[in-house]
């Protein structure tokens, strides 16, 4: 596992041990399977702003509708402009078996249901991550289509996850081997890229 890579076993047991962890402290998290293979889901309302007008003005009550685990996130970004609006994200974290490494797949929805548009997303990314975003916006994060569902998602490319996680020093090995919380530490590492951050309870 030093090497940064986790093979699919491992993956779906992080998967299944994050979710224990989630329903432990009252998060969002979700199990789903499809065709046999596990997958992470969750959903999260987060007040956000714009530099330009142009995202209709959105109320929690919009999104309630078939969302039943959906919540304003306690991170939430909150910038210091009057343009704040409330969006819903959705994130999905898939194993790929052409990087051996976990993907984050997420979608961020206006009132209407309509996806953001990327260039909108990038401007959510908070500042600290803006210059590697500058150097690589169309490689870094970037829309594809979602592996199993087939419809439009945006993604934080794999490509340099084994070495983030190989680098990760929070990476504890249980006794079958295995990283327990891979998963958490990886989430806890990109996961901010895009507004999604992991609670501290869910380390320990």
């Amino acid at each position: 596992m030093n090497s940064g890579f986790i093979n699919e076993d491992d993956c779906k047991s992080c998967m299944e041990e994050l979710f224990r962890r989630s329903q432990n402290i009252s998060d969002s998290w979700e199990l789903s399977r499809f065709n046999g293979k596990t997958y992470l889901t969750k959903k999260t309302l987060q007040t956000c702003s714009f530099k330009e007008d142009d995202v209709k003005n959105l109320k929690f009550d919009d999104f309630s509708d078939g969302i039943e685990h959906a919540h304003e996130d306690d991170n939430s970004v909150v910038c210091d402009d009057k343009n704040k609006q409330v969006l819903m994200f959705e994130y999905h974290v898939i194993y790929s078996e052409s990087y051996s490494v976990p993907v984050l797949y997420f979608n961020v929805y206006r009132q209407d249901g309509s996806l953001l548009p990327l260039v909108k997303v990038w401007e959510l990314v908070p500042e600290y991550f803006r210059e590697r975003l500058d150097e690589d916006k169309w490689t870094f994060l970037t829309q594809t289509e979602h592996p199993y569902i087939g419809r439009p998602f945006y993604q934080l490319h794999p490509c340099h996850t084994d070495k983030l996680m190989a680098a990760v020093s929070s990476v504890e090995q249980n006794p079958s081997g295995s990283p327990s919380n891979y998963l958490i530490g990886w989430l806890s590492s990109v996961g901010p890229v895009v507004l999604l951050n992991m609670p501290f309870e869910y380390v320990g």
